[in-house]
């Protein structure tokens, strides 16, 4: 998986709306393939960025 860390401040959001840590993985691993490649670049992915790409996809899927 993808730098582990983004990934805890992802499963949180997830948890947090009631979804299951099975979807939030999924979901995850969808978001990191979107980015095209401007996951491992700190300045553009932080725990911010990464809380807000789980908001916006938990909202997409409520």
């Amino acid at each position: 998986m993808a730098l582990e860390w983004l990934y805890t401040h992802w499963k949180s959001e997830f948890l947090a709306s009631g979804f299951s840590e099975d979807v939030a993985e999924e979901e995850y691993q969808a978001w990191c393939e979107g980015l095209g490649g401007e996951l491992d670049n700190e300045f553009q992915q932080t725990a911010y960025s990464v809380m807000m790409g789980a908001k916006k996809a938990v909202s997409e899927l409520q």
